[in-house]
């Protein structure tokens, strides 16, 4: 049970309180006459309640001495008095006492008022704590917390709410408008309406994003998130909760990004050679237009397919392509595919990894250079070997130095 000081300059009903409490199963650990006597010992005692009567002996009365006690420490304090008018009892009540009992005490309405006051005195610690660390939190938190009243329209906004906009928390009217008001125009219907969905009960919670204006005139990117606490008995909302999170710079680099993305879709998609890549698990991921082109293979197809062996069906070649493929050394070799009209083609493939693991193929397609070359090597052996075989004197002189670079037998 609990450890009571009882204050009382009755001694009777000093006496009397201590046998009530001690056969209630309360310890007593002091009872004092004055309020400067419970002032001196009340770090001492530590008890768990006082018990304090508003007229005491001495120059501070008790309502004097439970607010210096409760500036020393956290105790719950039950006033006794026998007076009850009204300016006693105000004074008592601004005094925020757990407990007023009349005299005489009854040693029933004694129990039940301790039992009380202790019960309430542990749940106000607990929300003390708990608001503690809720103000910890949010201290340390970037984001905004608000609080909204739905059928006044006041709303609590916390400090940093306005600190991620430049604006002066206490500068700021609670209500409803003030956040509104500050939403960019464009984005300011959708977001009420998503609030007001939450409100008419179609959902529990939500997440938007919008922009607000920033004390400088520039526009922030906003994270809402809400939730309904509380609604009436027809579903709607009552009480909105929730946080503002700045995302501006997520945002930019989210668009950054997506044009980076793009300026890479367009050179992968437009480049003016074959590319194409594989998973680190070797699944195939890029296959762009000029490799659709010259395979006759659409991306679709290819990855429906085993594309690599169509391309190679010799078991060995195709084995030794993707080790190659696998090792990325960057080396252009000449490869000699089957493309889907049935044709082999002569090709150069260079294979680059990336730092996530996935493997980048380049090529070129080869086949008219080197039929070219093949035919220019056959015209040259031609020429050669009529140079050679004709029976008239035949002689190659350089034009500028006028000196016989080449003979044929004939001529010798």
């Amino acid at each position: 049970m609990a450890s009571i000081l009882v204050v009382e300059d009755e001694r009777i009903i000093a006496q009397d309180l201590r046998e009530s409490l001690e056969k209630i199963g309360h310890s007593v650990v002091g009872v004092f006459s004055s309020g400067e006597a419970a002032v001196k010992v009340i770090n001492e005692r530590q008890p768990e309640i006082v018990l304090m009567d508003i007229n005491l002996a001495g120059e501070m009365d008790g309502i004097e001495t439970a607010e210096i006690i409760s500036g020393q420490m956290d105790v719950p304090i039950i006033y006794l008095t026998a007076y009850t008018d009204s300016r006693t009892t105000e004074r008592a009540i601004g005094s925020n006492p757990y407990s007023y009992l009349s005299k005489p005490v009854d040693i029933s309405d004694l129990r039940v008022a301790i039992e009380i006051a202790l019960y309430k005195h542990t749940a106000d610690k607990r929300i003390r704590a708990s608001e503690e660390r809720l103000s910890l939190a949010m201290e340390a938190s970037p984001d905004g917390l608000w609080d909204w009243d739905i059928a006044s329209g006041e709303t609590y906004f916390s400090p940093a709410y306005f600190e991620m906009l430049g604006l002066e928390w206490k500068e700021q009217a609670p209500h409803f408008t003030t956040w509104a008001d500050l939403i960019h125009p464009e984005d300011r219907q959708n977001v009420l309406e998503v609030n007001q969905h939450c409100i008419d009960g179609k959902t529990d919670d939500f997440s938007v994003e919008f922009r607000m204006r920033h004390r400088d005139g520039a526009w922030r990117w906003i994270l809402g998130r809400g939730k309904c606490v509380a609604r009436d008995d027809v579903g709607k909302a009552k009480r909105l909760m929730g946080t503002h999170t700045d995302i501006t710079e997520q945002r930019k680099a989210e668009e950054a990004l997506k044009k980076s993305e793009a300026r890479f879709r367009a050179i992968y998609e437009n480049a003016p050679v074959m590319i194409n890549g594989f998973s680190p698990d070797g699944e195939l991921i890029l296959w762009n237009r000029e490799i659709e082109k010259q395979s006759g293979w659409s991306f679709n197809e290819a990855k429906s397919c085993d594309v690599l062996s169509l391309c190679y069906p010799d078991e060995d070649t195709l084995e030794q392509l993707k080790k190659t493929i696998m090792a990325a050394d960057g080396i252009f070799r000449e490869y000699y595919p089957r493309i889907k009209n049935g044709e082999t083609r002569c090709q150069l493939w260079a294979n680059f990894s990336l730092p996530d693991g996935c493997i980048i193929c380049v090529g070129h397609d080869i086949t008219e250079l080197e039929e070219s070359e093949e035919a220019l090597r056959k015209s040259e052996h031609s020429h050669r070997t009529l140079f050679e075989k004709h029976s008239a004197v035949m002689l190659i002189i350089d034009s500028e130095s006028g000196k016989i670079v080449d003979a044929n037998p004939a001529a010798l």
